[in-house]
């Protein structure tokens, strides 16, 4: 199989599980209990610039000093209904051409803001800030394979980014998805 085909599977299914992992309300999925529920409102923090993100592409969201910087030498674009909310989002993998492999995901959503994670199903959903701006950081409960970072940037919008690397724990995935989130909002503040 092919390197772009694996990711492309990749990505699939952790969207798959992440997403499945989102809707179930089920009892004994996960452990939603352990962890008190993140509440965002809109107006709760002032952003330091308002970012929209309608129309960006999440291809040019790293410069080329900022793929250097994550290490990654390679990046493909596809949209995909990211949050199972019937919107595509625009959607790039940043990855590595050798080993170690490891690759960054870029989601520029534009049909739900950072609240729509206050009804997070069996997500782990941790309040963080990133570069002055309201974030989350998301994890799969009962997984820690998975880590991604969510970014409030404007009403109704939100920069998506994931890590995947293998054989690292989530507490390392989570800090290089919030490194990549830094980098991408530096960018997406001079293409407005």
């Amino acid at each position: 199989m092919s390197e772009r085909m694996y990711r492309c599977v990749a990505i699939v299914a952790l969207i798959g599980a992440f997403s499945a992992a989102c809707a179930s309300r089920e009892p004994g999925f996960g452990k939603p209990e352990e962890a008190p529920k993140v509440h965002f409102t809109t107006s709760a923090v002032e952003r330091p610039v308002v970012i929209k993100l309608d129309g960006l592409d999440p291809c040019v969201v790293f410069t080329a000093e900022q793929t250097k910087q994550l290490k990654t030498a390679r990046s493909s674009r596809q949209d995909m209904d990211l949050l199972k909310n019937g919107s595509n989002t625009p959607l790039c993998s940043y990855m590595t051409s050798s080993a170690p492999r490891h690759s960054y995901g870029v989601g520029l959503v534009t049909s739900a803001g950072i609240d729509y994670w206050d009804e997070s199903g069996n997500i782990d959903v941790k309040a963080v800030e990133v570069s002055g701006y309201r974030a989350a950081t998301l994890g799969l409960s009962g997984v820690d394979a998975f880590c991604a970072v969510v970014v409030d940037v404007a009403d109704g919008q939100q920069l998506y980014v994931d890590y995947h690397v293998d054989d690292q724990s989530q507490d390392v995935m989570c800090q290089n998805a919030a490194k990549g989130a830094e980098l991408a909002l530096a960018t997406l503040r001079t293409l407005k």
